[in-house]
């Protein structure tokens, strides 16, 4: 199973489309020294950043590259933290940042576990401050169950992983599916847009 950087990714979709970045930079892991990096990218103007970094690092790079005289429109991809980002980088500061999602839109009714989310949360957690990280940690959670209960006796690391591997499993119009030599288990991908007031568009 082979992991491939999301720089690697990215240039390789860019090239199917023939084209290529007009500069790449990189920052130090866990690092929100990213003067260099502002640096070179403001100086390339592009039309697009894609940015491959967590909250941190990735609010101090916007900061540092329109400081440095640049508009250009920012990706980022889902390990961000959407809300975080929104809370590091500031609501105003944050609109227009678009980030790839992994996880159904939190705020919407269109699938049903996300409703089966809501209600959930609503009847045990007593509030609603939906997030994509609670409704991620919702549906690991759905998956195990379902998981376990495919599983039955003896239960064991090795049963459990047949299990999983033994889907598809349909969590409520999610679905998941560890195929062989691929730990992905889904291909779900959508584009989410800070908008005014930090609000969080699907």
């Amino acid at each position: 199973n082979v992991l491939l950087r999301a720089d690697v990714i990215i240039e390789r979709a860019l090239g199917e489309a023939r084209l290529a970045p007009v500069a790449v930079a990189s920052v130090p892991r866990n690092s929100i020294e990213v003067s260099a990096a502002a640096q070179i990218i403001a100086k390339a103007n592009p039309q697009a950043v894609v940015m491959a970094t967590l909250y941190r690092p990735t609010a101090e790079f916007i900061k540092q590259t329109r400081a440095a005289g640049a508009s250009p429109h920012f990706v980022a991809l889902s390990p961000v933290g959407t809300d975080q980002l929104i809370n590091e980088l500031g609501a105003d500061k944050s609109r227009g940042i678009q980030v790839s999602q992994v996880i159904p839109y939190p705020w919407g009714d269109k699938l049903q576990v996300v409703r089966e989310y809501k209600k959930a949360l609503t009847a045990y957690a007593k509030h609603n401050h939906y997030s994509y990280y609670s409704l991620e940690g919702y549906l690991n959670a759905r998956l195990m169950v379902a998981a376990l209960e495919r599983t039955g006796r003896p239960l064991g690391r090795e049963q459990l992983m047949a299990a999983l591997r033994s889907g598809p499993y349909d969590l409520g119009g999610f679905r998941v599916n560890y195929e062989r030599n691929n730990n992905s288990g889904s291909t779900y991908v959508e584009i989410s847009v800070v908008g005014q007031g930090g609000q969080i568009l699907n």
